[in-house]
């Protein structure tokens, strides 16, 4: 029989797994729980892409959503060689990205697209100091590309990107 781990105790071994497998980058991780189960959120700002966190602890959670029949799915898992059953049905990650790396990634598609980018303008709208985040209004260009496509390609390269 399966051992059952509570949102809480799940946390800890998504904690534990972290920080062996992304020394150096801090992680939030969180419990949510309510009257339809629990979850844990896990938020960190640069570091490893979502992908790569994935991996890593993003199928330890018991449940599915069907969206077809409007129904969960419950399922077993193993864990260190032991079958257990996750209490938490979901497992939510975000990573956030600094103004910082922002910046880079924006200079990264400057120097790629070369002559068909020759002008950025980047307006911070809201800078977050306690995550060192920002979200942005949008960009300026001149040139070949237009916003959308100067948008999608820093979002292309910010997704393939681990710091």
């Amino acid at each position: 029989m399966a051992e059952y781990m509570d949102a809480t105790e799940t946390a800890k071994v998504v904690r534990r797994e972290l920080r062996v497998n992304f020394k150096g980058t801090k992680f939030y991780v969180r419990t949510s729980k309510y009257a339809g189960g629990s979850s844990v959120r896990v938020r960190w700002v640069d570091g490893p892409t979502t992908d790569e966190v994935n991996e890593i602890v993003g199928w330890m959670h018991g449940g599915s959503f069907d969206g077809m029949t409007d129904s969960m799915s419950y399922h077993d898992s193993v864990l260190f060689g032991e079958s257990v059953t996750f209490g938490n049905s979901f497992i939510f990650l975000n990573r956030e990205i600094s103004v910082d790396m922002f910046r880079e990634a924006v200079a990264t598609v400057a120097a790629d697209w070369g002559p068909d980018v020759d002008k950025f303008t980047i307006e911070v709208t809201d800078w977050n100091e306690s995550t060192n985040t920002a979200f942005f209004a949008g960009y300026e260009t001149h040139g070949k590309l237009n916003t959308m496509e100067v948008q999608r390609l820093v979002g292309d390269v910010l997704r393939e990107t681990s710091v």
